[in-house]
């Protein structure tokens, strides 16, 4: 007596789901510095008023804001201090991978946002989970110099990312950024961004075909598919596949079985690249009506298997059929497959 036999494959997935100011200080002392926009003169010393005294070791200092003219500009090299601008581009998104939150801004120049950021200058990029925290200026500048990500960049560039990883998923952060250049000179504190951590997400896909019609076939005859299902992890974590199957009205005529029998037929699975022998598959690659999972043996076929699939990576499933020794339809039996992802450990 021939059959009909005609298989369906069914792919589920879950979804796990500034400018500075500068003051005028009284010291003791007559030192100051010169700014960029005063011209060297021929006087030997400092002023000789006595009226003010004028310190300056991190920017220009206008002489306007001099309450005395009555001094004489030193010839040669005169020192200036930069000062990075604060960043107000910071933004903080999700990333790809769970426990991920991808950073970006737009850097200051060395000298207030003139220019780039030179070779050697420091990034510090604080966080906190706690939402008071986060509101405080003065928490920010108490973590400023021991920030949680600290590093030195490589070259001048206008537009900065970084990605911090290892975070818990789904929990919301709060990211302040600071710039110290190559002068060790700090900017502002920055403005906030927050982000929330990627979630696992899980998911199969079967792409092409989810169809494969057995024919015609005699009882106590075993075939395996010309073609195989193509499976992808869609997902953004390394998976492990359970499989399970059953006819289209469960055990009704037909059942799955671990043996054939009287309306009962065997079905097994296993990926491979290419088309597996009849005999490549043994008891361990038998679908049952619960899920198995796959592992080094289940399921697999020479080194290819359903075990710890990378992301976006496509496996390749044949079946084979074994009919029941009798049955008690001719009607053609539908059986359905379906195969889910969780993720590796």
């Amino acid at each position: 007596m021939k059959k009909w036999a005609k298989l369906l494959l069914v792919g589920a997935g879950l979804l796990i789901t500034a400018r500075l100011t500068l003051a005028v200080e009284p010291l003791s002392s007559t030192n100051y510095t010169i700014p960029r926009s005063a011209q060297p003169g021929n006087g030997q010393g400092s002023s000789a008023s006595t009226n003010y005294n004028l310190r300056s070791t991190v920017g220009e200092i206008q002489s306007s804001t001099l309450t005395s003219t009555n001094f004489y500009a030193f010839a040669g090299a005169q020192h200036v201090e930069d000062i990075p601008k604060g960043i107000t581009t910071l933004t903080a998104l999700a990333g790809y991978y769970p426990g991920e939150i991808n950073l970006q801004w737009i850097t200051p120049g060395d000298d207030d946002d003139h220019g780039h950021l030179s070779k050697g200058a420091r990034v510090y990029i604080a966080t906190t989970t706690n939402i008071s925290d986060s509101q405080n200026a003065a928490y920010w500048h108490a973590k400023r110099n021991n920030s949680e990500i600290q590093f030195t960049t490589s070259g001048a560039s206008s537009y900065q990312n970084y990605s911090v990883t290892g975070l818990d998923e789904g929990v919301t952060y709060y990211f302040r950024i600071w710039v110290k250049n190559h002068q060790g000179n700090w900017n502002s504190l920055s403005t906030g961004a927050t982000g929330v951590a990627t979630v696992s997400e899980i998911g199969v896909i079967i792409l092409g075909t989810d169809t494969f019609n057995f024919g015609n076939m005699d009882l106590s005859s075993s075939a395996v598919t010309t073609s195989s299902f193509t499976i992808r992890n869609i997902g953004n974590v390394k998976e492990d596949y359970l499989i399970r199957g059953t006819t289209l009205t469960p055990n009704t005529p037909w059942a799955l079985s671990t043996a054939p029998g009287t309306d009962q037929f065997m079905l097994r699975g296993g990926f491979s690249p290419s088309q597996p022998a009849i005999s490549s598959f043994g008891s361990e690659d038998t679908i049952l009506f619960n899920d198995q999972t796959s592992d080094s043996t289940k399921f697999a076929i020479g080194a290819s298997s359903g075990t710890t699939v990378p992301i976006n990576e496509d496996k390749y499933l044949w079946l084979r059929l074994d009919t029941p020794l009798m049955t008690s339809t001719t009607w053609q039996q539908d059986i359905r497959v379906t195969i889910t992802g969780s993720r590796a450990p």
